[in-house]
C-alpha cells in the first residue's frame, strides 16, 4: 500500500512555511511581550484616576495589541490556505483555540470554518470514493488493495477499514466542537 505522499517541492514548500510561520508567531509574541513591559514601566502609578497620561500609554497599548492581533489572524489565514486536508486545517483551529474571544481572531476563525466544512465535505467524497473503488480488491485479498503488505490479508483488511473510519471520525468530532466553540465566545 502506497499513501499519497507531497512531492519533494511541495514537501519544502510546507516546511519553510511552517518555518516562516514559526518565526511570525515568535516575533508576534516577543513584540507582546515587549508592549506589555512598556505599559507596566509607566512613569506613573496606573491606578491615579487623575493622571491623564494613562489614556495615552493605555490608548498605545491597545493599538499595538491590535496591530498584533491583525497580524496573528494573517497568519492564521496564509497558515490555513497552506494546508490541503480538513485533519491538518483542524489542528491548525487547534493552535488558536485560547484565543478566541480575540474579535480579530474569531472573525478570522468564523470565516474559516466554513470553508473547512467545505473542505471535509471533499474528503468525505474521497475517502467514500476510495472505499468503494477499494472494496473489492480488499475483500478479494487483490495484490493492489490498499493494505499493507507486511499485515495478514484480514488484518490489513480491517486496518484500512479502520484508518477510512478514522479519517471521518477525527476531524467531526473536532468540527463540532469547534462549531459549537464559536457560537458560544460573547461577541
Amino acid at each position: 500500500f502506497r499513501s499519497p505522499r507531497p512531492t519533494q517541492a511541495r514537501l519544502g514548500r510546507r516546511i519553510h512555511h511552517r518555518r516562516r510561520d514559526t518565526a511570525s508567531v515568535i516575533a508576534i509574541h516577543q513584540e507582546f511581550d515587549q508592549a506589555v513591559e512598556e505599559f507596566k514601566n509607566v512613569p506613573f502609578d496606573i491606578l491615579d484616576v487623575d493622571d491623564i497620561r494613562f489614556d495615552g500609554d493605555f490608548y498605545k497599548f491597545r493599538i499595538a495589541v491590535k496591530d498584533l492581533d491583525r497580524r496573528l489572524g494573517s497568519l492564521l489565514s496564509n497558515a490555513f490556505d497552506d494546508l490541503d486536508t480538513a485533519a491538518l486545517r483542524v489542528k491548525l483551529f487547534d493552535n488558536f483555540e485560547g484565543l478566541y474571544e480575540r474579535g480579530i481572531i474569531l472573525t478570522e476563525l468564523e470565516r474559516r470554518y466554513k470553508a473547512l466544512l467545505v473542505q471535509y465535505r471533499k474528503d468525505l467524497t474521497d475517502i467514500e470514493s476510495g472505499y468503494y473503488r477499494n472494496c473489492d480488491l480488499v475483500d478479494t485479498f487483490d495484490d493492489l488493495a490498499p493494505i499493507y503488505h507486511n499485515l495478514p490479508p484480514v488484518a490489513g483488511a480491517i486496518y484500512w477499514a479502520r484508518s477510512s473510519a478514522k479519517r471521518i471520525n477525527e476531524p467531526l468530532a473536532k468540527l463540532m466542537f469547534y462549531g459549537q466553540a464559536l457560537k458560544e465566545v460573547p461577541p
